[in-house]
């Protein structure tokens, strides 16, 4: 009892401070779109991978080169 009493204070006094902010970082995240058990099928994931890619790129008005 005495232990999760001092895990709650502390994890309660250590959420208290402010964490500061180091820097910022942007990404794009693309979710596989095939199923990769089907076999002979990884140049047509390849492709609509690299579409879907490019697709967030050009969203997020990152680089699409």
């Amino acid at each position: 009892m005495v232990i999760t009493a001092s895990l709650l204070t502390y994890g309660l006094a250590r959420m208290a401070v402010e964490v500061p902010q180091a820097g910022e970082i942007r990404t794009v995240l693309v979710q596989q779109n095939n199923d990769p058990w089907i076999e002979g099928n990884e140049e047509k994931a390849l492709h609509e991978a690299q579409n879907l890619s490019r697709e967030g790129l050009s969203k997020s008005g990152g680089p699409t080169s």
